[in-house]
């Protein structure tokens, strides 16, 4: 295959419809193509971030974008696929190692750069990670708030902090429990759950601090180990905290103080070496004012709060949709009836991405064709349930989490600048007025009595 020559011929306008068609399919294709070296294609200096170009360790293709089709001006996707780049855009891949953002490579009229988004499996040192190989940046997807979460989380998930994901059935709080633990050291060490509210409360204790031999009638023979123990150097993810016993959370508390279990019917303690991450839908502080929750137990759990908003409430719910779409589809993705559209973005869905993903599957079971109408969807989401969204309980409570984040944020970053404003304001990306309103706004006072 020869190389390609550049037209000269601009490539016709993209209206706006197809602009954010592209934007998906761009977005989507990096998340695909997380393991490739992406190149991005410029054209007259401008930047063509969704003019992509995957390849894999060896410089072949292995995909590229619609628009960056038009501006090859080919229309077969197919016949590029495993050529080298070097006869698609005359240059090699050592090339597009050695370009930079400020250095493109002319050719002809249009000039070509690479975009190292995600790593690539060669011995060159300039090759960045990507969002898409961040588990927790992953997790928060395109909202602006998760994503300051995921950056608060990567600071403490190794610093011996316990977290409490709170958000509504449905919100992903394993998921984010899930990337939380692949950031952290024991990510390779093993990831166990318990879900407080789906066992009986008579097998809970059995379940989590393991029995010994002959412990009660219907015990396995040589005993059981319990998901403490279990977890041992990993981490052990307690989902609906709120639902646990009274009676388990004393002995659970126990175990997170002297980090060692005593199985049921045994009378050593066995050493374990605990991290564990809870998740709850419920307000524990109304909880522990009702007396059935442990005040002790709830700060002890709760030194950083994750709050995961619901998804009515996600900024990045139009993309969200998509991609989890192009995910379940499996291969060719349908596109969405506008008034589909309008409806799944307006729809309250109390039972968040869980029942998103309901919906989405019955509709790719309803339709075989290329687009999705509203006879596609379920009665749930075309009936009386499409209402103004209803008022979220926990809204308050959030705000408040939000804020209690962002205040031990700052007080961090001050305590690591030893309170030299200019630094800290660096650090954190805001100017130095800001810094000061935020620390009076959060009663901060420095430990030297004088900020620099």
């Amino acid at each position: 295959m020869p190389a390609f020559t550049p037209s000269v011929v601009p490539p016709p306008p993209v209206c706006r419809g197809q602009q954010t068609a592209d934007e998906l399919e761009a977005l989507l294709f990096r998340r695909h193509h997380a393991d490739a070296l992406i190149v991005a294609v410029t054209r007259e200096q401008k930047i063509e971030p969704i003019a992509l170009l995957a390849l894999d360790e060896k410089g072949r293709v292995r995909g590229l974008t619609t628009a960056l089709l038009r501006i090859l001006s080919f229309h077969q996707r197919d016949t590029l696929m495993g050529q080298p780049v070097s006869e698609l855009l005359g240059v090699g891949l050592d090339a597009l190692l050695a370009s930079r953002p400020d250095s493109p490579l002319p050719l002809g009229l249009c000039h070509w750069q690479a975009w190292q988004l995600a790593p690539v499996t060669t011995s060159t040192p300039s090759v960045k990670t990507s969002r898409a190989a961040d588990p927790l940046e992953q997790a928060a997807g395109e909202d602006p708030g998760l994503l300051h979460q995921a950056t608060v989380c990567r600071r403490m998930v190794d610093r011996g902090i316990s977290i409490l994901i709170q958000g509504e059935t449905g919100t992903g709080k394993e998921v984010w429990a899930r990337a939380l633990h692949n950031s952290s050291a024991r990510h390779d060490k093993a990831f166990i759950t318990l879900n407080c509210a789906a066992i009986p409360e008579s097998l809970i204790e059995s379940e989590l601090f393991g029995y010994g031999a002959g412990s009660f009638t219907g015990a396995l023979k040589g005993g059981k180990q319990g998901k403490i123990a279990a977890s041992s150097g990993g981490t052990l993810f307690l989902d609906e905290i709120g639902d646990m016993p009274l009676a388990l959370q004393t002995r659970l508390l126990r175990v997170l103080a002297e980090q060692e279990v005593t199985p049921v019917g045994e009378l050593r303690a066995v050493p374990v070496e605990l991290n564990v991450i809870c998740a709850t839908h419920r307000e524990l502080t109304g909880l522990v004012a009702e007396g059935r929750f442990r005040e002790d137990l709830y700060y002890r759990i709760s030194s950083l709060k994750v709050a995961l908003p619901p998804l009515r409430e996600r900024q990045d719910r139009r993309i969200l949709i998509r991609l989890l779409l192009a995910e379940l589809a499996n291969g060719t993705v349908p596109s969405f009836d506008a008034e589909v559209e309008q409806r799944l973005l307006g729809y309250a869905w109390p039972g968040n991405i869980r029942q998103l993903k309901s919906v989405l599957q019955y509709a790719l079971a309803m339709t075989d064709e290329g687009i999705i109408r509203p006879e596609h969807l379920p009665d749930e989401v075309l009936g009386d349930d499409s209402k103004p969204l209803r008022e979220d309980k926990m809204r308050p409570s959030l705000t408040v989490v939000r804020e209690q984040q962002e205040r031990q944020l700052l007080l961090e970053t001050l305590e690591h600048y030893q309170w030299t404003i200019t630094r800290a304001a660096a650090a954190l990306g805001v100017s130095r007025a800001t810094l000061h309103r935020k620390i009076n706004r959060y009663g901060l006072v420095s430990p030297n009595k004088g900020c620099r």
